[in-house]
Order: structure tokens, then sequence, then C-alpha cells
């Protein structure tokens, strides 16, 4: 009896396992079958074919041991790799017997596929599923096409991924050694097996791109920034970019070929780094033909920063896409494997710190650093040989090694250096060798461009074309005084004397503008010993004695007119009317380094003296000029320049800008046309000067004019009282000295009282000129407003009308008879007649005076080609 009753307990607590009934489908194939284990995909469209019914089963051959506590899952993706691929995962866990369905989205990486957002609409419209000890089944239902932007359509012709793991240890999908890939007509049923994604082709495309981006750019940066001072860094560097070119851009083609992804960041990041490199070595190609063509040396400043400015940014986001691509096929989350993860930050490490023990010891050992204006010869430790294989040179020897293409640069105050076969390595380029060539590169290569801003003394910025004051004061503002009164000799006492020597009268002619400008055309760089050595390497003599240059200024050194020196182009102004036929300019230029003054140098230029400009043209012609400047010293001048047609100087000008460039200039040159000059003016001049001229010949002329009559930085007596009638106005008093800075070219100009220390406005004509003469201007040609300089003859003429006289002549107008009733050739007053200007004009100005009487005898003919 009671064995009967165990039984029937027995029978009525075993639990009764139910049989797994599969639904009928129209389609059933079996995706894996082996001697374990069998997975099957059955399914079947509706009549519309508009959604799908499906079954995943997955039958283990063996009993399960449902006592261990792992997961069983099966999948499959409607995609052709993981990558974009949508999961439907049906799962259990063993020991509970629980199953479930899920619906994923992919990762964008090689990694288990992860949820859809929360409160996204599903698409599977029903499912289920259901596990016992052999067998696991999911079913669902799903519309092949959806209205949802995370959830792609099911096609009829569809590519379907699968995989599953009947025994993990946790419950998201991990490494699976069951996987495959087929395509199949869900029509028909009919099936394709295709390959598994293989990860060869991802890995060669990943090593490349490492090998590229982490070996070769970087140590082409490294030879850029660290080996400019080895022979042939171009090539080497050019050779090395190529190289990772060739390995970027075969890599970059060959994943886009064979196996561009859905649209991700690595894919995003790719095609922007391959519109980069594209970019970068255009860019790159500009920035090389800077080195070695003239045509792109010009604009090598921005070429280069644009070439830094994108390489560094495609580095920065190539080592991005690096870890992207790594962290897609090995996910760093995931612990299949570390070892591309290692080789990416082993040499992330190792070229940060490569680069910064070599930005440390480059500034420590191998940078120099600028010690100022005062300390230029502590800066200088070359060391060159000393022997009688050393030539001697001059400047003008220099020169003609110039005129043969050589690049000659002087250095150390007498050191010179034959840097022609620098031109294609410079790390500046080819444009700065020749901006120096055959000048003293000291201050260049040794200090930074405002080494010696606390020298620079500037004058007061004046803009205004005129002073507004001409109609205040009409009484003062011209000088009434005669040709006598104002040629009597100045009684100077010592009190005078000392108030002239006291004072600093000799105001600096450089504006803050010009200052500006000044510095905007150095190309100054303080070079690193490598440099200094390598420079050292070039050099081939000594100048001779007497020839040093103007760098390094002391008691043995001369000033020597045959060297050339760097101008700054500081201003430009157009001085033409519309209306005119030529175009004319008004070009200031400034030492590049103001205060490399020699004591014996020249203060002023004398009336007759012109200085000789060297430019080099695109084609590489050297084209050399004389000009005259119409005022200033060598330190600050004026040129007046009427743009020719076809001239090679004067179109090459035209298309310069302020700041932009450095110009060479020597001189002065040339004997004065008269006068001595002294500190208080010119003596011993005639008491008439005749200047005839026409086109540009009136050039010497505003010379003699600017020099005498509108004078700059020099005192000149006061000759009559002003009392001031304005606050921006000074008073003068006979006798005081004045120095003024500035004309206004209306009778007005600002200057300063050397004896009151006042400074302000004060009328040209209280004041005696720099030189006493009677001035008489004879332009042939053309109308008085329209001739070069009539401003500023206007000016002279409103201060000294008694001194200044201007008489305007057509072709038609002018002969011997007119010509006799402006000269006093009856006069025994000494007198001298210039004649500059067309050689046609020329020769009927000589026979004129021929026919007046004999006056060639008095007559100098100064040539236009020498001048202009």
């Amino acid at each position: 009896m009671n064995i009967k009753f165990l039984l029937f307990w027995t029978w009525i607590c075993t639990p009764t396992v139910a049989e797994i009934v599969v639904p009928p489908f129209k389609h059933n194939i079996s995706l894996f079958n082996n001697e374990e284990y069998q997975f099957t995909l059955r399914w079947s469209l509706s009549k519309n074919s508009d959604s799908i019914d499906a079954a995943l089963l997955l039958t283990n051959k063996n009993m399960i041991d449902k006592s261990r506590d792992t997961w069983s899952w099966v999948s499959i993706g409607f995609g052709s790799q993981m990558l974009n691929s949508h999961v439907i995962l049906c799962q259990s866990k063993r020991n509970d017997g629980t199953a479930q369905l899920l619906e994923l989205q992919p990762s964008g990486k090689y990694s288990a596929p992860i949820e859809y957002p929360k409160g996204s609409k599903s698409t599977i419209v029903k499912s289920n599923a259901m596990e016992d000890e052999s067998t696991l089944l999911c079913t669902f239902s799903r519309n092949l096409d959806v209205d949802d932007n995370l959830r792609p359509d099911i096609g009829i012709s569809q590519n379907i991924i699968w995989a599953f793991n009947p025994s993990s240890s946790s419950s998201k999908l991990t490494i699976h050694n069951f996987d495959g890939a087929v395509q199949i007509n869900l029509e028909s049923g009919n099936i394709q097996r295709k390959p598994t994604e293989s990860f060869d082709s991802k890995l060669i495309h990943g090593y490349l791109m490492i090998g590229a981006w982490m070996i070769l750019v970087p140590l082409g940066i490294f030879v850029a920034r660290f080996g400019t001072h080895l022979t042939g860094w171009i090539l080497i560097k050019v050779t090395i970019q190529l190289l990772a070119n060739l390995l970027i851009w075969s890599s970059g083609i060959f994943a886009l070929l064979n196996f561009l992804l859905k649209p991700i960041l690595h894919m995003y990041l790719g095609l922007v780094i391959l519109a980069l490199i594209f970019v970068q070595s255009v860019v790159g190609i500009f920035n090389y033909l800077g080195f070695s063509k003239a045509a792109f040396a010009k604009h090598k400043k921005m070429v280069k920063l644009g070439h830094q400015v994108v390489g560094y940014s495609v580095l920065v986001l190539a080592f991005v896409q690096i870890a992207v691509g790594i962290d897609t096929i090995y996910p760093i989350t995931e612990t299949k494997t570390f070892g591309l993860w290692i080789i990416y930050f082993s040499l992330l490490v190792f070229w940060i710190g490569l680069f910064s023990f070599a930005e440390v010891y480059f500034r420590l050992k191998i940078s120099i650093k600028d010690t100022g204006y005062s300390e230029i010869s502590s800066n200088i430790p070359l060391d060159v040989a000393r022997d009688s294989r050393f030539g001697k040179y001059t400047w003008d020897s220099i020169n003609d090694l110039i005129k043969t293409g050589k690049v000659i640069v002087v250095a150390n105050n007498d050191t010179v250096f034959d840097v022609t076969s620098w031109l294609s390595s410079h790390p500046g380029g080819q444009r700065i060798l020749y901006t120096v060539n055959g000048t003293d590169i000291t201050d260049d290569f040794y200090h930074k461009s405002d080494f010696d801003a606390e020298q620079f003394t500037t004058g007061i910025e004046h803009s205004a074309k005129s002073s507004k004051k001409s109609a205040i004061v009409k009484g003062v503002q011209s000088n009434q005084f005669s040709f006598a009164e104002m040629s009597r000799e100045i009684s100077v006492t010592s009190q005078v004397l000392s108030t002239i020597n006291g004072n600093n009268y000799i105001s600096s002619s450089m504006t803050k503008s010009d200052v500006l400008a000044i510095q905007q055309s150095r190309r100054n760089n303080v070079h690193s010993r490598n440099a200094i050595k390598k420079l050292s390497g070039y050099s081939i003599g000594k100048l001779e004695n007497g020839q040093s240059s103007s760098s390094t200024v002391d008691e043995t050194s001369h000033f020597n007119p045959n060297q050339y020196r760097r101008y700054a182009l500081t201003k430009m102004e157009i001085l033409s009317q519309p209306q005119e036929p030529k175009l004319v300019l008004l070009m200031k230029f400034c030492l590049m380094y103001p205060n490399n003054n020699h004591n014996d140098q020249p203060n002023q230029f004398l009336p007759g003296q012109c200085m000789e400009i060297q430019i080099r043209l695109e084609s590489g012609e050297i084209v050399e000029r004389y000009l005259t400047p119409i005022n200033g010293n060598l330190t600050a001048f004026e040129l007046m320049i009427r743009v020719q047609h076809n001239g090679k100087l004067t179109e090459y000008l035209k298309e310069q800008k302020v700041g932009s460039r450095q110009f060479k200039f020597r001189g002065p040159f040339g004997t004065p046309f008269f006068g001595i000059p002294n500190q208080l003016g010119f003596t011993k001049l005639p008491e008439t000067v005749y200047f005839i001229s026409g086109g540009t010949g009136i050039t010497p002329c505003l010379q003699i004019l600017n020099s005498l009559f509108l004078t700059t930085n020099y005192p000149l007596q006061v000759i009559q009282d002003y009392n001031s009638k304005a606050k921006d106005e000074i008073s003068l008093r006979f006798g005081d000295f004045v120095s003024i800075t500035h004309h206004y070219y209306d009778g007005w100009c600002y200057g300063k009282n050397l004896n009151s220390k006042e400074e302000g406005l004060f009328p040209v004509g209280c004041t005696r000129p720099f030189g006493v003469i009677k001035l008489v201007i004879i332009n042939i040609g053309r109308s008085e407003r329209s001739m070069l300089g009539y401003n500023r003859i206007k000016a002279a003429g409103i201060a000294f009308p008694t001194l200044v006289d201007l008489h305007s002549l057509t072709q038609g107008e002018f002969n011997s008879q007119r010509l006799s009733t402006i000269i006093d050739y009856r006069s025994r007053n000494s007198k001298k007649i210039f004649v500059c200007g067309p050689a046609a004009m020329t020769a009927r100005v000589i026979d004129a005076l021929e026919e007046i009487g004999r006056l060639s005898e008095h007559c100098t003919v100064l040539g236009t080609t020498s001048y202009n």
C-alpha cells in the first residue's frame, strides 16, 4: 500500500516536459548541421509579400545539461556584415529554461549588437520563444518595409549573416565558433552560401595606415623640424612624404573598393583625410617649388603657413582615425586582443617623447637667443679659416659675381660666403636668399626683427597734405626779402652755435608707420648653431681692408658707397591725376637697419647725386638703374617715379606693396651740381640756376628744390618774426634757429624752435633758405599742373616768391626767342644752366642756347637714363 502511494505521488510531482512543436512554414533551410548541432531557418511570406513569418531553430542532438549556469543563443542579421546588420537574437538561460527574442541594432564596431533606444517602435509584430533539453525555438513576424530610420527594410533577395553559441557564459553575444553568411530569395527559397567576412584585408589596411601615419609622416616632420642643417634634407623629407602618400592612397583606395562600409565615423574621417591629403599634396608641391622657383617664392610665406596648418590638422585627424579604426575591429572594451592597441600606444608615446626631447635639446643646446642690439658680436661664433687660400673681395667684385648667377653674402663684418648651393634647400626658401644677395646679413642671421626697437627714434606722423592755414595768415607766409638781403653772410656767435649743437635738431626722418613697415619687411631669424656651422662651410674669403660692411660700426670701419644696403618700402602715394596718361608715384624707402650708420657717411644728398637700385625680376634678370632722390638721406629718402610703358624697373616698382619686401640700394653717386654744404647751409653757390627739363628730367630739379627751399631736419635761421595765432602754431623771433620736420606744400610747415624748444606750425617764408639762389625752372612739354612735382615747386614759390620762378612751355611754344625772354643772358651774375630730358628736346635746347649767345658754355646736360 505504501509502495503504490509513493509511485502515485512521484508521478504527480514529476513535471511533464512538453514537446516543442515547430509551426509549419513554406521554406526551410539548414544554415548549419553537424554531429552535435543543427541551426535551421524557416519562413513564409504573406500573400502580398509584404511581411514575413519566421522561426529560428537550434537543435542540440545531445541532451543539454541544464544544471550549468550558461546561456544558449542563436541569431540572424539582415545585412552583409556585423557593422550594418539588423539582428534578431533568440537566447535562453539553461538553468531556468527562460527564453526570449530580442531585436538589436549594429554597434558600428565588430562587437555585440546593442539594443535600440528605449521608446523606439519595434518592427516585430509578434514573437514567441521556448526551450527544452535539446531545442531552442523563437518565432517572429515582421513587415518587410518599415517606416523607421533606425531599422532597415528587408528585400526579397536578402543578405543574411548568422551565428550561434550553445554554451555562453554571458547573456551578450560574445565570441562564437559557429557563424556564416548566405543570400536568400525569400519568395523562391533559393539559397546561395557566401564566405564569411574576412579580417585579413582590414588588418592589412590598418597596418599600412599605421606605417604611413605613425612612422613615415612623423619621421618626415622630424626631419623638417630638426634636420634642416643636413645636406639634402628636403630630398629626404620629400622622399619620406611621397612614400607615405603612396601607402595612404593605395591603402585608402583598397579600402574603398573592397569593404566600403555603411556610413560610420571611421569612413567619414577617412574620406575627409583623403580630401585633406590631396589639398596638402598640392600645397606641398607649391611649398617645394618655393625653394627652387622664384615665381613661387613670393607666395612661400602664405603657402608654408597653409602647408603647416593643413599638415598638422591631417596628422591629428589621422591619429584619431587610426584609433577609431582599431576600435572598430578590436573594440577597446572587448578582451579579444590588444595587439594593435599596444602598437598604437607605443608609437604614440615614442613620438611624443622623441619630439619633446628633441625640442628641449634644440632650445637648450642648438638654438641661440637674441641678446640685443649692443651685444651682436657675442653671437658670432663662426670659425672661419684664415689662410692664404681664402680670396680677397671688394663690394664691386661681389656684385660682379652676383651678375653671373651666384648668391654671395657677407657676415661678421668682413667674411664672404657663397651660398648658391643653399638655394634649393634653405628653410626660408629661395626668395630670402635672392633678397639678401650681395649684402650684409649679420643682423638678419643673429637677431629677431624687433631687436633694435629701443634704438628707433621717430618723428611725428603727418598725414594731412595741407595745413589749412593759408587763409589765416596771408601777409607772412611768403618770404619777401630780396636776393641780396638773404645772401648776406650770417653772423653766428659762439652762443648761437652752442644752441644748435646742444639740440638734437636733426630729427628723425622716419615716422612710426615707417618703423612698422621696416619691421614688416624684415625676415630676421635667430639662427641655430647648426645653421651657423652650415653657413661657415660656405665661406670663400674676406673683404679687403677698408671694405668692411656696415653691420658692425666702429672707429676702424668706413662708409663705402659701393656696398648695397637693403631698404624697406614704407610709403607709396599716387601723385598723378586719373586723367593723366602715365602713373606718377611717390615712394619712400627707409634703411632696414637705420642704426647701422658710419660716422663718415653723408648726412644728406647733394643736388646732382643719385642712388643705384638693383632688382631681380621673376625671370631671373638683374636690372640696375640710377634714381634721383628728391629729398632725404641714406637713412630715409623719397623717389618720384613716372611709370613707363614696358619699363622693367618702373613696372616692377608699381606692383610693390608697403612692407612687402626689401630693396637694394647703394650710393650716393655723382658729382654735386654746385655749392659746398656746411652746418648752416650751402656756400659758393651760383646766383642763378636755370633748369630746363622735359618729362621725368624734372627729377634732379626737384632734388635742388628740396635741398635748398624745402629743407627738413637741418637748422634754418629765422629772418622774420612771427607771432602765433592758434594753439597749434609757435612764435618765431629774428635770429632764432628752427628745424623743419614736415612740409605741407602750402607755405606752412611743422617744426621745432631750437631756441624756445617749442614745436608746432609756422610759415616757411619766415626762414632763410638752406641755400640762397635764384632758381628758374623751364618745363617743356606739359601743362604746369600735370608736370612732375608741381605741388613742391608751387610750395617753394609760395614760401620764397623772389627766389623760385616756374615757366611751363608746350613743344610749340618753345624756341630761342621765347627762351631769351626768360634767361637773362646779358647779366654778368654767375649762372648755371642744366638741361635734362629726352634726347630730341635736349638737342633743341642746346641749339636755342647757341642762338641766344653762346650760353651753352654755362650748360650741363644730364642724361635721363642715369637718373630715372
